[in-house]
Order: structure tokens, then C-alpha cells, then sequence
């Protein structure tokens, strides 16, 4: 191999080292309290542009629903990401019981839809997905 090639890759990896591999993003589901709200965090977004994102919640029964209200905006049917990442929504306990919930960070102009078969197949950034069944959560939304 000659020096030039090897000062090149040497080159190439010091770069490397130093800019990173970007991080992906990811959503975290923290604390669900019934009738108050359920909160979380996000990482790996630069946080100069959470304002280009919002996280949008579900909950599961025989479908996928948007919780707390669909149609109505932020604090009701999505949230915002706060500087340090957090976010937060308000909740509302129903009569049929949610099994799993999910939170996704979506763009901030997407039309999120008021309910899904799959909730995989929603466009997202980081989607986090909670089972509730047989933890201290279940029967909380």
C-alpha cells in the first residue's frame, strides 16, 4: 500500500473519530399518571430543530386511537419537544382499557390520523411502543 493511500485513510478515520456516527433519534414513554398525563424524553435530534418535530400519542384497544383528543392541537393531540428534550401530554382515563401505548416523533406539519391499524406504518423519526398488560401502568389509560 503506498504512503499516500495509508496518509489518506489515516486521514479519513481521524475525521471519523471526530465528527461521529449521528445518533439516531429515540423516544422514551417515562410516567403515565391516569387523568394527569404522561410524559417522556427524546434524545439523538439536534434540539435546534425541535421545533420542526412534535410527539404524538396512542393508545391501543381493538385499534390504535390518538390520545388524549384528535384534531385539537398542541397539549391535546401532540406535543412539543422542550429544549431539554422532554415532552409531555395531557391524559384522560376511557372506558375500555388500553392494553399498549405508543409515542412518536413525527415532522410538525404531518396531519396525524385520529386512528391506525398498525401504528408501524406511520411515517416517524423514533417510535416507542409500551405494553401495559400485566404492569403497573395497565388500566392508567
Amino acid at each position: 500500500m503506498s504512503k499516500s493511500l495509508v496518509a489518506l485513510l489515516a486521514l479519513i478515520c481521524v475525521v471519523f473519530l471526530r465528527v461521529g456516527v449521528a445518533q439516531a433519534a429515540s423516544i422514551t414513554i417515562d410516567q403515565i399518571t391516569a387523568n394527569d398525563q404522561v410524559s417522556g424524553m427524546v434524545e439523538g435530534l439536534d434540539p435546534a430543530h425541535y421545533d420542526r418535530y412534535k410527539v404524538v400519542f396512542y393508545v391501543h384497544t381493538d385499534q390504535w386511537y390518538l390520545h388524549p383528543y384528535a384534531g385539537q392541537g398542541e397539549g391535546m393531540s401532540w406535543a412539543p419537544i422542550q429544549t431539554n428534550g422532554a415532552w409531555q401530554m395531557r391524559t384522560i382515563q376511557r372506558e375500555y382499557q388500553s392494553d399498549s401505548v405508543a409515542a412518536l416523533i413525527v415532522a410538525r406539519d404531518y396531519p396525524e390520523p385520529n386512528m391506525v391499524q398498525n401504528i408501524r406504518m406511520l411515517p416517524n423519526q423514533a417510535l416507542v411502543v409500551k405494553e401495559l398488560r400485566h404492569t403497573p401502568d395497565f388500566g392508567k389509560l
